[in-house]
């Protein structure tokens, strides 16, 4: 390797440095859910009027899911408006707001009422991975009382490696689960891209049917990812020994 290609590669890696903190943009509209057509919490499904769409950036999908749109600090005192005409589609119990704060959606996990939630993502650049990252906790409508589990299945796009699952909560009748640190739990997963364009999908899986079992979802983001500073480091350092290397033997000829 030439003196000038070493250089030239101390440069680019200089530059990267500079760029990476600017380059992980998050690439999922409206992942933090605080804008959206309705004033009040209501009901995001297809199944209640014209409403699979009210959410900015993202589409309620099936015909019988039952997801709700519920604005901070309202979520345990005023009920969602919804097809059922009910007066108790509040939560029980919401200790903390997650780690993101603000509106966050409701996902029933009732296998009756259950469809993903999701958001096409664009301007993906293939084999390029990518991190995404959200928050969770699993809790109860006032509707209903008993003990659930719940988890998260979340996928982009299709195919292997694709699609993943939470682990599974328990939470006990009229209850709210989060992790220990009183806060919702995060998940951090890599993908790899298959396409330029790939759905992004979030749908709630829990148990039994009827309670119903329901899991709130917040702070969804999606970035490339790049190289740690560290890695960056220790590759520059690799070049300068070679760059010093390199000019030695040129002096010596």
């Amino acid at each position: 390797m030439s003196v000038q290609s070493i250089r030239i590669g101390l440069s680019s890696l200089a530059l990267l440095a500079l760029i990476s903190p600017l380059s992980a943009a998050n690439l999922v509209t409206n992942g933090s859910f605080e804008l959206s057509n309705f004033t009040v919490n209501s009901e995001f499904s297809p199944a209640y009027g014209s409403t699979s769409t009210a959410v900015t950036g993202w589409t309620a999908t099936g015909p019988s899911a039952y997801n709700i749109y519920f604005f901070a600090g309202t979520s345990t005192t005023t009920s969602a408006l919804n097809q059922w005409n009910s007066n108790a589609e509040k939560l029980w119990s919401l200790p903390n707001l997650s780690q993101d704060g603000g509106n966050f959606i409701m996902l029933d996990g009732d296998t009756s009422f259950d469809a993903p939630i999701t958001q096409m993502i664009s301007n993906l650049t293939i084999n390029q991975t990518y991190s995404l990252t959200f928050d969770w906790a699993a809790g109860q409508l006032q509707s209903k009382s008993g003990a659930t589990t719940e988890q998260v299945q979340f996928s982009l796009g299709t195919g292997v490696n694709s699609t993943y699952t939470t682990a599974i909560v328990s939470t006990p009748a009229q209850g709210f689960t989060e992790a220990a640190n009183n806060q919702w739990f995060q998940v951090t997963q890599t993908f790899t891209a298959n396409a330029t364009s790939e759905l992004l999908s979030f749908m709630a899986i829990g148990t039994p049917v009827g309670l119903p079992p329901v899991v709130l979802l917040d702070g969804v983001s999606l970035t490339a990812t790049v190289p740690e500073p560290a890695s960056i480091g220790m590759l520059a350092v690799g070049l300068g020994a070679m760059l010093v290397a390199a000019k030695s033997r040129f002096h010596r000829r």
